[in-house]
């Protein structure tokens, strides 16, 4: 268990808090010989006799530098994963967290390292029992805790791969766009990536509103009826002694017969009006409303965030202008003046052809008259488009807005772009990724601890190769085939026979291993130079 030592002066011994304790000092003057004591503590002790001193080992240097061979790999350890982890910040610092094979997380790996470092350097230090040592492994087990410190994660947008110029094909007409749905959206573009955002988008579409108008009563004594009448001469007819009864009325109206619709710079799909009344014996309710559909344009600003959709729109153009036929173009209502907020390309035109309008105001117009009437509790219509807008009528604002979007997403599916040139709106998709940034002032805390800790280690190896003594290094063993001295057997008394009694006898007791002339190690009590000048005193004159 013990290297063989070199030649020295009587009474070396191995100080067990090496920081702390200087050069071994001689414990007695040369040619006095200490004789061992019977029964002193030692396990040989099994007779009062002991044989002839052992001889004193031979200087060994190999012997005492390769006693820290362990130590030596825990720091070459310690070093070569520290100044990988040095290398792994440096090379990912502001860059984004590397996707690794087979599930493996970074910051497992990050932890793995430090992990290794934490027991590497614990190995070098925590096997001494000075305090300094104490002090360094107490540290060393913040490094773990603390290595979420060293680096954060924070988001970057990325560009999402794939080029700008592919365009997925466009997902076929589905019915919740259309007039049947019940909650009918606007168009979604198509986006690949979480995020996405594209320019101001003009283009032709269908605006409609529904305005409150009064109505007024006219009741006669000989027809024995009320006539309720709106401004635009739209009316129906109640008798006064009727039973309760529910009548609803929809009917075209000519364009500007609401002032606020005006024909002139407007090219309106249709125009109609929309009377309810509703009679008992108690009451009498009516509404009225004037509502129009007209050609458009709006501008969208849309963007996709997260994977979440969202869309604002400028407020609508709706100033039109006839144009005759010419070797450009056909019969047209063509929108002027569009101010630049807008988003329109220059020289852009954007219209509606006479034929198309026809058209349409051809499909629209015989849908839009009709009634619909309840009486004792019996409920007649005259078709399903007057049912429809019955059971929007309380809410007509809101109807004609779902009515209006429809439209308008069947011109943006298939409007027919004229232009020979045309412009996509191309670009590109980013997503948001987690980027590493090293907090390079943290890492100072685990290079100062490697670099005490190595000094530490390096300290110990030259003072005890300077002192010709192997480091004790927390073994157990020493206590097994080491002296005590009998002062400190003398002190523990009956202090095995009580609980902690050896703690309270020689707790305290600071102790060194000392070599007697013989060759033997003994525990002995540090002591001051007074009480050490006293006992060589006694101990001459018991040799005398």
């Amino acid at each position: 268990m013990f290297t063989p030592l070199p030649p020295s002066p009587p009474h070396r011994r191995a100080d067990i808090r090496l920081p702390s304790w200087k050069r071994s000092r001689r414990r007695t003057r040369a040619g006095t010989r200490v004789v061992p004591q019977v029964n002193d503590g030692a396990v040989d002790d099994d007779e009062e006799g002991e044989g002839p001193p052992r001889p004193l080992p031979k200087s060994n240097w190999r012997s005492t530098y390769r006693w820290w061979t362990d130590e030596y790999r825990l720091a070459a350890v310690c070093v070569v994963v520290a100044i990988a982890l040095g290398i792994v910040f440096a090379k990912l610092d502001n860059q984004l967290v590397p996707q690794l094979g087979h599930d493996f997380d970074f910051d497992v790996i990050i932890v793995a390292m430090f992990t290794c470092v934490r027991v590497a350097m614990s190995g070098i230090v925590e096997s001494h029992l000075a305090c300094i040592g104490a002090l360094i492994v107490i540290l060393v087990h913040g490094l773990e805790a603390s290595s979420q410190q060293f680096y954060r994660y924070e988001p970057v947008p990325v560009r999402a791969p794939g080029e700008g110029d592919e365009h997925p094909s466009p997902a076929p007409p589905r019915s919740e766009f259309g007039i049947l749905s019940v909650d009918v959206v606007e168009i979604e573009p198509e986006c690949l990536a979480e995020n996405c955002t594209w320019p101001l988008m003009p283009t032709l579409a269908v605006c409609g509103e529904c305005n409150t108008v009064s109505v007024e009563p006219t009741c006669s004594d000989r027809s024995q009826s009320c006539l309720y009448t709106m401004e635009s001469g739209t009316s129906l007819d109640m008798p006064h002694h009727a039973p309760s009864t529910e009548r609803f009325k929809v009917t075209n109206a000519p364009p500007g017969s609401d002032p606020r619709f005006d024909e002139t710079s407007r090219t309106f799909i249709s125009t109609f009006d929309v009377l309810w009344v509703m009679k008992n014996a108690r009451e009498t309710k009516t509404s009225g409303h004037e509502c129009a559909l007209w050609f458009c344009i709006k501008s969208y600003k849309m963007t996709m965030t997260n994977g979440r959709y969202g869309q604002n729109m400028l407020d609508p153009w709706n100033k039109t202008r006839y144009e005759p036929a010419n070797s450009a173009h056909n019969n047209e209502y063509a929108f002027v003046d569009v101010p630049d907020e807008m988003g329109t390309a220059n020289r852009s035109r954007y219209s509606i052809s006479e034929a198309a309008l026809f058209a349409l105001r051809a499909f629209v117009d015989p849908l839009i008259p009709g009634t619909y009437e309840k009486q004792f509790g019996i409920i007649n219509f005259s078709s399903e488009w007057i049912e429809g807008i019955y059971n929007a009528h309380l809410d007509l604002p809101t109807w004609i807005r779902r009515f209006s979007t429809s439209l308008t997403n069947e011109v943006r599916l298939h409007g027919q772009d004229r232009s020979k040139e045309p412009t996509d709106y191309n670009g590109f998709g980013y997503k948001m990724q987690q980027q590493i940034i090293v907090s390079w002032l943290w890492m100072m805390f685990p290079t100062i601890m490697i670099v005490v800790s190595i000094y530490y280690l390096v300290h110990t190896i030259i003072k005890g190769a300077r002192d010709g003594i192997s480091v004790w290094k927390s073994d157990s063993l020493p206590m097994l085939f080491c002296r005590i001295d009998p002062s400190i057997l003398a002190r523990v008394g009956d202090g095995m026979d009580v609980p902690n009694g050896l703690d309270d006898r020689v707790g305290e007791v600071k102790v060194c291993l000392m070599r007697e002339e013989d060759g033997d190690w003994v525990f002995k009590p540090i002591e001051s130079e007074a009480s050490s000048s006293s006992s060589s005193s006694s101990s001459d004159s018991d040799s005398d």
